[in-house]
């Protein structure tokens, strides 16, 4: 992340900040005028000079402390069920359409159509729709921008995301026409792909100078429970059929969803307390981590 990442001259940057300037234009022309752009050669390079003063164990700590702050914890628990759950329906689909609908090898292919239509439509929407949504809000607000502004869009895809799954579990189960299962992946594609992009980029907006560590830890950890969600998968359709399986997933996605009302309202106030006590001190970041916003 080179424009994040890049060391600003602090002391240059508050002389400028305090001098009578007439536009923003010229406050960043002063900051960068001097500054050449590296080569693609330079920004690929192994070895270059240290982006941080802080030290490589605290870097290294960071990305497992910052998964007890409650809106990475939250985001990557979203995260891991939207891919999990993906991933429940790939090795599910199969079988249940080629069972119940006697679909061939193709069509079942044919099917998976749905859900790159509903990622593609998703995409934006986590992106483009949630951005006006903060920009309209930060409007509102004074010009005073805050990370919670852009958990209402996560609104829609709470209703999307289990309501898919109702339609995917249930229509398989009652055998109903092949077209609800498939629009059951088309809405789940959509509303996980919308609501993974909202609350990573809302973690993002909360942590921005350690956002490479943030990512990280996301990454990481939803890992963990896609491998969950995927190894019991086949077991518990086995166990519950389809209608108890992903009815359950559809409650508990609709309950993970839904918390992004009270981090609406008491987020700022979450993540101030959060920050606090001797083991979050290793979460903190120095100065030189400022991405001068």
């Amino acid at each position: 992340m080179p424009e994040t990442a890049f060391q600003r001259d602090l002391g240059r940057t508050e002389e400028v900040a305090n001098e009578k300037v007439s536009n923003v234009a010229e406050v960043e022309h002063v900051e960068v005028s001097n500054t050449p752009k590296k080569s693609f050669t330079q920004r690929m390079a192994f070895n270059r000079a240290p982006l941080t003063h802080e030290s490589i164990w605290k870097i290294a700590i960071r990305p497992v402390l910052i998964l007890f702050l409650p809106p990475v914890f939250w985001s990557t628990v979203s995260f891991g069920i939207g891919i999990g759950i993906f991933v429940v329906l790939g090795t599910t689909a199969a079988t249940a359409f080629s069972q119940v609908y006697d679909f061939t090898v193709w069509q079942v292919g044919l099917v998976w159509i749905a859900g790159i239509v509903g990622n593609l439509l998703g995409i934006p929407f986590g992106g483009y729709f949630s951005d006006w949504v903060a920009n309209r809000a930060t409007s509102k607000n004074g010009g005073v921008r805050e990370p919670e502004m852009r958990l209402p869009a996560v609104s829609i895809a709470m209703i999307t995301y289990p309501g898919s799954l109702l339609l995917y579990g249930l229509g398989i189960n009652y055998k109903a026409h092949w077209i609800v299962p498939t629009l059951g992946i088309f809405l789940f594609s959509f509303g996980s792909s919308a609501a993974i992009g909202i609350t990573v980029v809302y973690t993002i907006d909360c942590y921005r100078p350690i956002a490479g560590e943030v990512v990280v830890s996301q990454v990481v950890f939803k890992s963990f429970i896609t491998f969950l969600m995927s190894f019991y998968a086949n077991p518990w359709v086995d166990r519950d059929g389809y209608a108890g399986a992903f009815g359950a997933m559809a409650g508990f996605s609709f309950i993970i969803l839904a918390l992004w009302i009270p981090l609406y309202i008491w987020g700022k106030q979450i993540r101030h307390a959060t920050l606090k006590g001797r083991v979050m001190r290793y979460v903190h970041w120095d100065l030189d981590r400022e991405t001068g916003e």
